[in-house]
């Protein structure tokens, strides 16, 4: 069977001080904070998006990853949904190789990420352009839920969504016109805004 990716994004006010949170309980840190570049691909006519499907490379620090993600298995706050990511040598030959095959680019967008254990589950603590996310990523909705309710989250704020999706219904309420989500583009939008 493929593996499943099941997560649950939760809004953070303050992704730093979450960090801090989360060290002061002793948290282990698999991975310090680094930006990330995401790419997301799709074909001319957008299949992969009408789909439901994603394939995204990915650049962080020096790992480079190529994903696909099925679509969302069940709906609610839990996403769960195949996963299969494979590491790249080289982001630019992978990038290259996807386009000559008829993928564009549909979607970049980045982020800061810091990623904690707590059990058997992973926090992702993100900082987007958009604001700030947890990420819960575990074997199960109950590994995932208790993590929620031993960090004291709001559960009924979580969400299945896609960064691409909250991207877009942020887009939509701040009327940008952007089509990616992007620290620099999305500063200089609010500073002339």
């Amino acid at each position: 069977m493929d593996p499943l990716e099941i997560e649950v994004k939760l809004p953070l006010s303050d992704a730093a001080e979450f960090q801090r949170r989360l060290e002061s309980i002793g948290l282990e840190c698999v991975q310090p904070a680094s930006q990330e570049v995401n790419l997301r691909f799709d074909q001319a006519d957008g299949v992969l998006s009408r789909r439901h499907q994603v394939l995204r490379l990915r650049k962080e620090g020096g790992r480079n990853t190529l994903t696909y993600k099925g679509h969302l298995l069940n709906s609610g706050p839990i996403a769960v949904r195949e996963e299969i990511e494979t590491d790249v040598t080289d982001f630019q030959s992978m990038q290259r190789i996807l386009e000559c095959l008829g993928y564009e680019i549909i979607f970049v967008y980045e982020k800061i990420r810091a990623v904690y254990r707590l059990k058997d589950v992973l926090l992702m603590v993100d900082h987007t352009p958009i604001g700030d996310f947890l990420e819960i990523e575990g074997p199960d909705e109950a590994a995932i839920r208790s993590a929620s309710d031993l960090l004291n989250m709001d559960w009924e704020s979580g969400t299945d969504k896609s960064y691409t999706v909250l991207f877009q219904e942020w887009a939509a309420s701040s009327h940008y016109p952007g089509r990616d989500m992007l620290f620099s583009a999305i500063e200089a939008f609010r500073k002339a805004s």
